[in-house]
């Protein structure tokens, strides 16, 4: 269940025992829009059309994304900023950029195909923004958008 999130907060009408969260949700060419949504993993799927992958912003707030999106070449969204994944151990990176940033230092994670952006709760569950994760990001990727479109 999707639900577009209203501008006055109210409590979503939900089976009981359903849990929703408030993400932020960056369509290809579209502004960031805040939606409820239902806490599913087959609802997290739907809306990057695909296999979850997670990328840290750093601030606690993590990006998921369609993590095939280059093998599907889903189109270019927009450029966030983020955290790299630091590797397990044994593994080692193939192909990257040369522009790419070193494992656990703050770089720039260019994403294709929807993605949104939430929180994850003490368990590891996707959890809601708050007020001001969506006041931080809201201008911060709509700007992003904007800019690429100048381009």
């Amino acid at each position: 269940m999707v639900r577009q999130h209203s501008a006055e907060r109210s409590a979503p009408a939900t089976p009981e025992g359903t849990v929703t969260v408030r993400i932020l949700v960056c369509r290809v060419e579209e502004r960031p829009q805040v939606m409820e949504v239902t806490r599913a993993y087959e609802v997290f799927r739907a809306l990057v059309d695909g296999l979850l992958e997670r990328v840290s912003l750093g601030d606690g707030v993590d990006l998921r994304s369609n993590e095939e999106a280059l093998v599907y070449d889903l189109p270019y969204n927009r450029e966030v900023p983020g955290r790299a994944s630091v590797l397990p151990d044994g593994f080692d990176v193939i192909i990257a950029p040369p522009d790419a940033a070193p494992p656990g230092t703050m770089g720039v994670h260019r994403v294709h195909g929807d993605f949104f952006l939430a929180r994850c709760d003490e368990e590891g569950n996707i959890a809601s923004l708050s007020d001001a994760d969506i006041a931080k990001y809201v201008p911060l990727l709509g700007l992003c958008r904007i800019a690429q479109e100048a381009v």
